[in-house]
């Protein structure tokens, strides 16, 4: 749960964020709720906002799946917006009002409305595409519209007629049938008799920021974070270490600030203040990025035909990279690579974090002698072999090589048991690594990080290896998300 559910459909990736939100206040504990902030607003499975509500017309992940399921996850959603509302923060308008144009979208069309634009789209695991909206469970509403009813059209005063249909037809509204997915009640919990009684919130200085996202371009390091309740600025500052000193470098009056004041391949720190009337709050969690996107001497580039672009962003202790492609034995490789130089006696070590947003990824490590399709190369993949079951591959760590004339061969191949993997899920972490010597190249497998044992070597013979760094491929339609600690 701590790490969500990325494998699956977007409503088990809302089961798991409503609940480590709810830990997270419980115990007062901010790592955990902020964690929980983080994915809401920029993680990777299908259940984080905008890929669960996947466009600006409101459509669903699970909208071709079936009725009951959709509204099971964008009503998730909403009581992840609650909970945030109540600790200061504005989850409900993130990314321009997102969860109110999936409800209205998700309403309108179980009201009976045949009008509504739907788009066939791959999901982010790659398993699920829908080329109509479905008719299973249409008009069965569940019991998820009285609350953001009263948030949106009463707290807020916007428009929302399609949400007011359906939170009036439900009305009182009853349990949270079936299964008790969702609280209910929510005639009884949430209704606002006017806007008056908007709740004023805690005072700002008791309060602060939450999931602050960096994007990294040349020059250019770009911020987001989610509103606060009460402020009407930001304080965004910066330091060149963690623990500081933390120095204002703007102020922002909406939730998002550029700062063009950086150096390419340099490691900054950032955290974000909210002012108001009464003062400015507590810091934000600090994000941490590299100026450009990566450390200095480090490169991203896409190679061979990807079906989507990829990117790689690197933080303190951290590489997210989104890959397409393609890395099968029987196609020509074309994936996403993050790399640096190689030099004659050299080592690097690949912490794989779970889970991956497909789980079809191909990840590792990869020497190569150039940037050509055609290179010569020493991979050590952490890849997936389709078993009986989709849902459940079985993982192996594999080193092989190519001459760079089209053909290549397995040296070694090593299944992944638990703690890495559970029921055909990278649940846990894994630790690959190459070691150079002269023209010795070896692959290593580790279930710590620590004990390592060999999976394979061999010798390079098509001249000069120069290249050593993170190789990603989808293996789908869509891009995949992984997450890999280096060094």
């Amino acid at each position: 749960m701590a790490e969500f559910a990325p494998f699956a459909n977007g409503n088990w990736d809302g089961a798991a964020l409503k609940t480590v939100m709810a830990i997270g206040i419980y115990c007062n504990n901010r790592g955990i709720f902020e964690r929980a902030i983080r994915y809401y607003v920029n993680g990777w499975g299908n259940g984080s906002l905008t890929n669960y509500i996947i466009n600006d017309q409101g459509q669903v992940q699970e909208t071709g799946r079936d009725q009951a399921h959709s509204q099971l996850g964008i009503g998730m959603l909403a009581e992840c917006s609650e909970m945030a509302w109540h600790q200061g923060l504005d989850l409900y308008s993130y990314a321009g009002n997102r969860l109110l144009k999936g409800f209205e979208y998700t309403a309108r069309y179980n009201l009976g409305d045949n009008g509504i634009p739907y788009t066939p789209a791959i999901d982010r695991t790659g398993k699920y595409l829908h080329q109509r909206p479905s008719e299973i469970a249409r008009g069965n509403l569940r019991a998820v519209y009285e609350q953001v009813y009263n948030h949106y059209v009463k707290r807020m005063g916007l428009n929302a007629p399609y949400i007011t249909r359906a939170a009036e037809k439900l009305r009182p509204e009853g349990p949270g049938n079936p299964g008790a997915d969702h609280p209910g009640y929510g005639t009884l919990f949430y209704t606002i008799d006017s806007p008056a009684a908007r709740q004023t919130p805690a005072p700002i200085t008791t309060l602060c920021p939450a999931g602050l996202q960096l994007e990294a371009k040349p020059g250019n390091n770009l911020l987001s974070w989610v509103r606060m309740r009460g402020a009407t600025a930001y304080k965004v500052k910066r330091a060149e270490k963690r623990e500081g000193p933390f120095v204002t470098i703007g102020v922002a009056e909406e939730n998002i600030f550029s700062d063009s004041g950086i150096k390419n391949g340099k490691l900054y720190y950032y955290t974000v203040t909210g002012t108001g009337n009464n003062g400015e709050s507590l810091p934000s969690f600090p994000v941490s990025g590299y100026g450009g996107g990566l450390p200095r001497d480090w490169h991203n580039i896409d190679i061979g035909s990807v079906n989507k672009p990829g990117y790689a962003l690197a933080g303190e202790d951290i590489f997210r990279i989104e890959a397409g492609g393609m890395l099968k034995d029987s196609l020509p490789p074309a994936f996403n690579y993050t790399y640096r130089k190689l030099k004659k006696n050299d080592e690097m070590i690949m912490e794989l974090y779970p889970q991956p947003s497909s789980q079809f990824t191909a990840v590792g490590l990869m020497v190569r002698a150039d940037l050509r399709e055609a290179s010569p190369f020493l991979a050590l993949l952490i890849r997936p072999v389709v078993a009986k079951e989709l849902e459940a591959p079985n993982w192996f760590a594999e080193l092989s090589q190519g001459s760079g004339a089209g053909t290549s061969a397995i040296i070694s191949r090593q299944a992944l048991a638990a703690p890495a993997v559970t029921n055909g899920r990278l649940t846990g972490r894994y630790w690959i690594k190459i070691t150079r010597k002269g023209n010795l190249l070896t692959g290593w497998g580790s279930d710590d990080g620590h004990s390592w044992r060999q999976l394979g070597e061999s010798r390079w013979t098509t001249g000069a290896p120069l290249l050593l760094g993170i190789a990603a491929a989808s293996n789908i339609a869509n891009t995949t998300t992984v997450r890999v600690a280096v060094k």
